[in-house]
């Protein structure tokens, strides 16, 4: 046979062997889709525990082994991206299947450390209701902190599949009281924090009988530029003695079952106005770490400098409410009360009132606070599509400056108000431009009213407590040590071409806030050379490892090794 009839033969069968193949494909129930799909995922991506992990964290990306199938599964809860400050989490999802909810088999959850590269067995949930797959939990128990990526993978009763994925965070736990303490030993080290709750006395003062609200009330269809000159008895009131009460009570008392050894402190608006939340011998010098103030709608310009100051010094407010820092007041210390000056769309100047704008320092406040009130009635129609806890709109802040990191997105939505249309309703946290460590931390929503739900308590500790405390958290990873060679070992160069430096790090998980599997890396340098990668004697296992290097020049060398933890906290040792 000659070479050119070979060929035309071999483009003869060829076609016919690639029908046959994909032919066979399609009869075991097996689509072109599927080979394709296989080899990228085998190409691209990684399979852990029988399900695909593709790398995606969007929460609504479902993932079919069948492209034919509307097989589908939802994670609802935890959110995409999500901060969790114990290990105990409620994993909430739905499925969809072509069919119906009966046609499920089974749903499975299995959750991987990114961390450690490390993956746990599918474990089976039950449904809501039996039999009916629509809803679905499963509490699922994480031991170790760190990032965790958890996935949800439903099989039907064709033996069809679909995956879906979330990737959460752990810093460290607070399912048990925080240790603060100032010890400089190789563990965890929290220093101990001064909180100081703010009662805000002034604001309580406003909203007295026959005070300022009374006033609005009755002069509120007065035109712009008229002046009034009768009632204004009403722009004083007397300021009470407590305020606040139950929202401080309420956080006391969460603080004290999750917060140990740190202090807690009830000030008023009068402590503020005189200067006390600074050391008495330097304004410079904040007396507290974190003041945690409410609805401080009515301050005057001295607290409302010393707020400012406070952060530039490197302090951290907490804003619980919105609707502050709207109204200036003047404080009389003589007769212990308060008489407006500017704000609530009011100017008093001692003969008459007149109307103004309605928020007294906006541009300060959008600079350096972060927000600005939503100039919205109570009534008004206006809705949370991402809110973890049951809240409706009452007094609510939205984003103003760029500089503004959003914690949370509430995903507020403002039907038929052009002016709000695009804003966005918030937790977020905003640091002072003239201090690294100084922030501002605010819910942005009006919290006092939300303050008995425990599912808020709980946003609360992961949102805003971790964030605020994550400036005084200072974590080390557990204590590194060189074993070989021992301090002042004398090397003969004749015998070996290259020194290995081994190691370990010690590891006592009832202590160290980083554990093993939180390790990013070992490295090890000799004097001033850079630092080298060294590698675990078991993948992950940072308990022994070693590194080789060349000979160094005659003489005494230093070694130096460093342990660096997923945060990029650091520990040394040398020899």
């Amino acid at each position: 046979m000659s070479i050119n009839n070979s060929f035309c033969i071999f483009f003869i069968i060829l076609p016919i062997i690639i029908a046959f193949i994909i032919g066979m494909a399609f009869l075991q129930g097996v689509t072109f889709e599927k080979f394709i799909s296989v080899y990228s995922q085998s190409s691209n991506s990684s399979f852990f525990a029988g399900g695909l992990n593709d790398g995606s964290n969007n929460l609504n990306a479902t993932h079919n082994i069948n492209n034919q199938t509307s097989l589908s599964i939802k994670i609802q809860n935890p959110l995409k991206n999500f901060t969790y400050l114990e290990g105990k989490i409620k994993v909430i999802g739905d499925t969809l299947s072509n069919d119906d909810k009966t046609n499920i088999q089974k749903v499975e959850i299995s959750y991987s450390s990114l961390t450690g590269n490390i993956t746990f067995p599918y474990k089976l949930v039950k449904p809501d209701v039996p039999g009916n797959w629509s809803g679905w939990s499963f509490d699922l128990v994480i031991d170790e902190p760190g990032y965790y990526k958890i996935l949800a993978r439903v099989t039907d009763n064709n033996g069809e599949q679909a995956w879906n994925s979330v990737t959460i965070q752990i810093p460290f736990f607070m399912n048990s009281k925080i240790n603060y303490s100032n010890n400089n030993n190789n563990n965890g080290i929290y220093n101990k924090t001064n909180i100081a709750f703010v009662e805000n006395t002034f604001t309580e003062s406003a909203y007295a009988v026959n005070g300022f609200y009374t006033f609005y009330n009755k002069y509120n269809d007065i035109p712009k530029k008229v002046q009034v000159s009768s009632d204004l008895n009403m722009f004083t009131t007397k300021i009470p003695d407590k305020a606040s009460q139950k929202v401080i009570s309420k956080l006391t008392e969460h603080f004290n079952n999750t917060l140990s050894n740190a202090t807690f402190t009830n000030i008023k608006d009068t402590d503020v106005q005189n200067g006390r939340i600074f050391s008495p011998f330097n304004e410079q010098v904040n007396g507290y770490d974190i003041l945690i103030l409410f609805h401080e709608e009515y301050v005057t310009q001295q607290m409302y400098d010393y707020f400012q100051r406070f952060v530039n010094n490197g302090g951290i407010i907490i804003f619980m409410d919105g609707n502050l820092f709207i109204g200036e007041v003047k404080y009389d210390n003589k007769t212990n009360s308060i008489t407006l000056i500017k704000g609530h769309s009011w100017e008093f100047n001692g003969n008459y009132a007149i109307k103004t704008d309605p928020e007294r320092w906006f541009n300060e406040t959008k600079d350096w606070v972060g927000s600005n009130f939503v100039n919205r009635p109570i009534s008004a129609n206006i809705t949370f599509e991402n809110i973890p806890f049951n809240y409706s709109h009452f007094e609510d802040n939205y984003i103003t400056n760029p500089n503004s990191k959003v914690l949370f997105d509430y995903k507020a939505h403002f039907p038929d108000d052009e002016t709000y249309s695009n804003s966005t309703i918030a937790a977020y946290e905003l640091y002072s431009n003239k201090n690294t460590k100084g922030k501002v931390i605010s819910l942005g929503i009006f919290a006092e009213n939300v303050i008995d739900n425990e599912k808020f308590l709980n946003f609360f500790d992961r949102i805003i407590l971790y964030n605020a405390l994550k400036s005084y958290v200072q974590i080390r990873p557990p204590p590194i040590e060189i074993t070989t060679p021992l301090e002042g070992a004398i090397l003969n160069i004749d015998t070996k071409p290259n020194v290995t430096i081994e190691g370990k790090v010690v590891f006592n998980t009832n202590n160290n806030v980083t554990s093993n599997i939180s390790i990013k890396r070992v490295e090890v340098k000799i004097d001033n050379s850079t630092y080298h990668l060294a590698k675990p004697f078991k993948t992950n296992d940072w308990s022994n490892w070693n590194i080789s290097f060349g000979y160094p020049s005659f003489g005494e060398h230093k070694v130096v090794a460093k342990v660096t933890d997923e945060f990029e906290n650091m520990n040394w040792a040398s020899t």
